[in-house]
């Protein structure tokens, strides 16, 4: 749909509007010349007032039935009705009447692409490329519906076309990079933009993403000089400084990435996330109170920010707060429910502060969430074992066996609580079958329970596993 017109003063336009308006109050019929209805319509239009945009086609028909502009009005309306049949209607009638309105076919390829009919709408928009003059737009649009179709190759090739028709159009320069990126031809798009700025040397755009790309290919230091090109030609470029900022967290220079990710507030006002990576920075180098205090600032510009909130709450457990980390914690399972690494933390806050009760619920939502966890039935188990509850302990040891069938660490565990619960056939047959599944791991059931080295049985059975090792050699 066309934009509303701007080409009149408001309060022309107001005027305008207000005489319509009070036509349809009174029942009235006023006469408006052709450019009055065209802004009448399209300001109902921009403002989706569907029921006076209906009646301003209709009596702009009447006044000028051979202004086939207002056809298009009116399909544009049925497009915003959700009835793309009768606009299509209309514009396939006036393609047959004006076949070089390039218009029409750019509200055609609208109503294709929202009925999800990508390779139609490309067919529209190609078709406008060839009567309009806006080529720029065409070839713009042309690349989106490649995009909609997941043909990222042929959406860059028209991305190319649009900066070569107009090398300052950044818009086109980020979506390019994001079709490399996402086609994963990243060392493609480091040769793009390095030929694109010789050419264009002062695109700050162009420098931007091709930090980007030096960055998906962990080319920090490279990435960072490519951000300092497009600092040094535009120094109040935020994301610039917030990128760079990335480059050296990722290098582990977490000190740097402090002092860029602060100047970004310098030139655009403070996001949650910037504040969150600092804290991220100061608790890499095990400053908690100043990591605690920068996830605080992160919560404060967004409190449903969940991993701010668990970062606050990991802090204040270093500086040992365990209380209020909890506290932090369990703000954060509030926000996000379906994060099993939050419920894991918390978990372990609650069982270290001695409420196991708690402990053990959050562990158990972790086992809900995440049933392929390498550790968790481990914990669980581990906790009813110390109370000397072996058959919960077997059956949670069970539960993972189902989810997890090549896990040896569970099998060797599971040794150990059929042992400690007297089952000992079912234990030895058990250590059997996990030393055949990885032999290298039986000094687990010693580190987990020493006096096993005492028990004959299970000597004799590594021992004999020992020797068929060696006759297999």
């Amino acid at each position: 749909m066309e934009e509303y017109s701007e080409s009149r003063q408001d309060k022309e336009i107001t005027s305008l509007i207000q005489r319509f308006e009070d036509m349809l109050q009174k029942g009235e019929h006023y006469f408006f010349d052709a450019e009055d209805f065209e802004d009448i319509i399209d300001y109902f239009l921009s403002e989706h007032n569907l029921a006076n945009s209906k009646q301003a086609i209709e009596f702009a028909i009447e006044q000028h039935p051979s202004h086939t502009n207002f056809l298009l009005k009116k399909a544009q309306y049925f497009l915003l009705s959700q009835k793309q049949k009768k606009a299509l209607e209309i514009l396939n009638n006036l393609e047959a009447i004006e076949p070089a309105n390039c218009d029409i076919y750019t509200i055609k390829a609208t109503i294709f692409s929202e009925m999800q009919e990508y390779k139609k709408s490309i067919a529209e928009h190609k078709k406008a490329l060839k009567y309009g003059e806006d080529t720029e737009e065409s070839l713009t649009n042309i690349a989106f519906e490649y995009e909609n179709l997941g043909d990222y190759s042929e959406a860059i090739k028209y991305l190319k076309q649009v900066l070569e028709t107009n090398p300052d159009n950044e818009a086109a320069i980020y979506e390019l990079s994001f079709c490399y990126e996402f086609s994963e031809k990243v060392e493609e798009s480091v040769k793009f933009f390095g030929d694109f700025i010789d050419i264009n040397p002062y695109s700050k755009a162009a420098w931007f993403n091709l930090g980007i790309s030096y960055n998906n290919l962990e080319l920090f230091e490279k990435a960072i000089d490519a951000y300092d090109f497009a600092i040094a030609i535009d120094e109040t470029f935020g994301a610039a400084y917030f990128n760079k900022a990335n480059s050296y967290a990722n290098m582990e220079r977490h000190q740097n990435a402090i002092e860029v990710y602060k100047e970004t507030f310098l030139y655009e006002d403070p996001e949650a996330i910037t504040y969150y990576y600092i804290g991220e920075c100061y608790e890499k180098i095990n400053d908690f109170e100043s990591s605690s205090k920068n996830y605080q600032k992160a919560i404060k510009l967004d409190d449903q920010f969940a991993d701010a909130w668990i970062g606050a709450g990991v802090s204040f457990n270093e500086l040992g707060h365990i209380k209020t980390a909890i506290n932090f914690l369990t703000k954060a399972v509030e926000i996000d429910s379906v994060n099993p690494d939050s419920w894991l933390i918390l978990g372990d806050l609650q069982y270290n502060d001695d409420d196991k009760e708690e402990a053990l619920r959050s562990y158990l939502k972790v086992a809900e969430l995440d049933p392929m966890n390498q550790e968790i039935w481990l914990i669980i188990s581990d906790i009813f074992a110390k109370e000397n509850e072996y058959d919960k302990a077997i059956k949670i040891i069970e539960q993972g066996i189902i989810n997890q069938k090549n896990n040896t660490d569970l099998y060797f565990r599971l040794t150990v609580y059929l042992l400690n619960s007297g089952r000992t056939k079912e234990a030895y047959k058990t250590f059997e079958f996990a030393l055949d599944l990885d032999f290298e791991k039986h000094f687990q059931i010693f580190e987990y329970q020493p006096q096993l080295k005492k028990d004959q049985n299970i000597i004799d059975i590594i021992q004999t596993f020992k020797n068929e090792k060696k006759t297999r050699r």
